[in-house]
């Protein structure tokens, strides 16, 4: 899996890096593994399960358990039951809401790319509903397409869920 991650799909980023000085090592050193569905972490009192979600590729979402808190991030996916059973009485759900509408697809393209969406990343709504439904305490946003305004998704998502909604941001920090 590492050769064909960084010898073929990111090849050229990897030859980038070194030709600018960087040294290989790093890269080297990383190691990949693979997961399906199931525990995939189990140490230090933190456990990791993944399940299949709902999306046109091999997808997981992944429940992290921890001191008694539970955190599931849903990975891309359209809403689905199963992620409903695997996310009950989260502490924390981080859901994709990729299906939002943006003021940045106006044009007749980005409308019909925008719709196409819908049948494999959920709209805030749906993720309202999915938290609602699994009766999670706090509901995170993300995966949001650019120009996608925030408000509006924190008002799709609150009509469907009663708990906090919140929008996420790259490097947000929430305490559990």
């Amino acid at each position: 899996m590492h050769e064909l991650l960084f010898g073929n799909l990111y090849k050229s980023d990897v030859d980038w890096i070194a030709g600018v000085g960087y040294a290989r090592s790093g890269i080297d050193s990383i190691r990949v593994h693979d997961v399906g569905e199931g525990l995939v972490y189990d140490r230090d009192g933190v456990t990791v399960n993944a399940i299949r979600v709902k999306h046109p590729v091999t997808t997981y979402a992944y429940r992290f358990y921890y001191a008694g808190r539970r955190i599931v991030f849903s990975g891309d996916t359209a809403a689905c039951d199963e992620l409903v059973r695997f996310s009950e009485a989260a502490d924390l759900l981080v859901q994709d809401t990729c299906a939002v509408h943006s003021r940045l697809y106006g044009d007749e393209r980005s409308r019909k790319f925008a719709e196409a969406l819908i049948g494999f990343h959920a709209s805030p709504s749906q993720a309202g509903q999915m938290a609602q439904a699994a009766g999670v305490s706090r509901l995170v946003c993300t995966h949001l397409l650019p120009g996608a305004e925030v408000e509006q998704v924190i008002v799709e998502a609150e009509a469907e869920f009663i708990g906090e909604t919140i929008v996420g941001h790259d490097l947000m920090e929430i305490r559990i």
